[in-house]
């Protein structure tokens, strides 16, 4: 069932992600799951035009229209894309991209870590797709996180990217700062203060304050919020 499910939201995606702006498209003859309701829409038409579903309906003889592409769903499950709301597009899930946890650098360097990260990210976002997750929230790593979040948002096989810059600290890892940091350690309130303009110049769609203690927390929350 989980891979039925998995291949379903796999063809849903694809109808949305080749869809032209001015075109129809149709899934039909699937099972909708709509969460929002809780019903199950068995023998569904789902509708989309250009990149919105515009409808959802049960046993429609007007839908689809001639000259609308059908994606036929017949036997398979179709589902809302999901969101992951905890990744970092700046670490593998491999043994070697926490150094400051377990330092394998002598065998694989951290450097050349990061760097295979960055030359397989269009295949990082496309998996993301294929595992049916639309939506993903990067909640931080590096400064190139903003360059990341952009490329992904102008890729079509990609997730919708949100992202935070560096993590505003009262501790530092050195370990992983190769001249771009994802962990900024501040001292001061001045410090916080002028890391939270630093980063609002970026537009991030949050900021992130991890592992901290008074008095650079006090100074470094309410200039993030001023800046959203």
């Amino acid at each position: 069932m989980k891979r039925l499910l998995l291949f379903a939201l796999a063809v849903a995606l694809a109808s949305t992600a080749f869809a032209t702006p001015s075109g129809t498209t149709v899934i039909a003859n699937g099972t909708a799951i709509d969460p929002g309701s809780g019903k199950v829409i068995p023998n569904a038409a789902i509708k989309i035009e250009g990149d919105r579903i515009t409808s959802i309906v049960q046993n429609s003889t007007e839908i689809p229209k001639k000259g609308d592409a059908v994606i036929d769903a017949k036997g398979k499950f179709i589902l809302p894309g999901y969101i992951d709301t905890h990744v970092h597009f700046f670490q593998s899930g491999d043994l070697y991209t926490r150094p400051d946890g377990l330092d394998l650098n002598s065998i694989r360097p951290y450097k050349q870590e990061t760097e295979w990260i960055r030359s397989h990210l269009d295949d990082t976002f496309a998996r993301y797709l294929r595992s049916g997750i639309t939506s993903v929230l990067d909640i931080g790593g590096p400064l190139w996180n903003f360059e990341m979040r952009k490329r992904a948002n102008a890729t079509t096989k990609a997730p919708r990217v949100a992202a935070a810059g560096p993590l505003i600290s009262s501790v530092s890892r050195p370990q992983l700062d190769l001249g771009d940091p994802p962990i900024v350690k501040i001292d001061t309130p001045e410090q916080g203060r002028e890391m939270v303009r630093k980063l609002a110049e970026q537009k991030p769609d949050y900021i992130k304050i991890w592992y901290i203690v008074p008095p650079a927390s006090a100074a470094a929350s309410p200039a993030a919020q001023s800046s959203a």
